[in-house]
């Protein structure tokens, strides 16, 4: 989805300018905002949900965020004040809230890729360790078979010298 696409970003670009102050991050973060706010308004009930969340995120976290980073930059602040303002402002309550939103609103068929893509995954996971207890099993082989050889030219090498 769009919406999701776009607000992981913000959150993304919000974070880097927290830990490097690289002003470029907030210049692609407001255009990322621009294009959040132009997802057509006839969208489904999910994408304007996520437009309000996104709001609310960027008014709650990620400006009071920007402005202890940019007191940072100007000298009057702390690393550890920007650490202090960012567990305040708990980003993983953020996260939840979004996952709430995309999780109220996922239908049947949504559950049914989902499992779709676990099975998948735990076949391709049965396939690799199969293939892996195999080459273990075939270098096995392969030892055994050279130390006999090599235990047989030394009984010949032995006997020859004999």
């Amino acid at each position: 989805m769009q919406a999701v696409s776009i607000y992981n970003s913000e959150q993304i670009n919000v974070l880097s300018y927290a830990l490097d102050g690289d002003v470029r991050k907030l210049t692609t973060l407001e255009n990322l905002r621009h294009s959040m706010h132009e997802i057509p308004a006839a969208n489904d009930e999910q994408s304007k949900a996520i437009v309000d969340l996104e709001q609310q995120w960027y008014t709650g976290f990620a400006q009071p965020l920007i402005e202890q980073r940019k007191v940072l930059d100007g000298g009057h602040g702390t690393i550890a004040q920007l650490q202090v303002r960012y567990l305040q402002l708990d980003a993983k309550s953020w996260e939840a809230k979004l996952n709430d939103v995309t999780d109220d609103m996922d239908g049947p068929g949504d559950t049914y890729i989902i499992q779709g893509l676990r099975n998948q995954v735990s076949h391709t996971v049965k396939v690799r360790i199969t293939i892996a207890s195999l080459i273990c099993i075939a270098s096995l082989l392969v030892l055994f078979l050279a130390f006999r050889d090599l235990k047989r030219l030394s009984r010949a090498s032995v006997a020859s010298q004999a």
